[in-house]
């Protein structure tokens, strides 16, 4: 069972510049928030780590495709937000730029 990061856990995690996860996403699968919620009644648990950028600035960009197909180095990554009125989250375009 993937747990997910902890709120508290993501804050240290992003100071130190770690830049990736090997998970899908950085939250649990709904399915078990859901049931420690029920457990609970405990609102932080649902996508808290989501929420910790609310006290950390960091970019969470998850699900990019074709990674694969990129060189093992020469490349930088740029990423173009999508702002969208009064939500907390968009999509962003990501672009590799690739040297020479």
């Amino acid at each position: 069972m993937r747990h997910g990061l902890r709120g508290d856990h993501v804050s240290p995690r992003a100071r130190r510049a770690i830049d990736r996860t090997d998970g899908w996403s950085w939250d649990a699968p709904f399915v078990h928030t859901a049931r420690k919620y029920a457990e609970t009644r405990d609102f932080s648990l649902i996508w808290e780590g989501h929420k910790a950028g609310r006290h950390i600035g960091y970019s969470h960009i998850e699900k990019l495709h074709n990674l694969e197909r990129l060189p093992s180095t020469g490349f930088v990554i740029s990423c173009f937000p999508v702002k969208i009125e009064r939500a907390s989250a968009g999509w962003t375009r990501a672009v590799a730029i690739i040297d020479g």
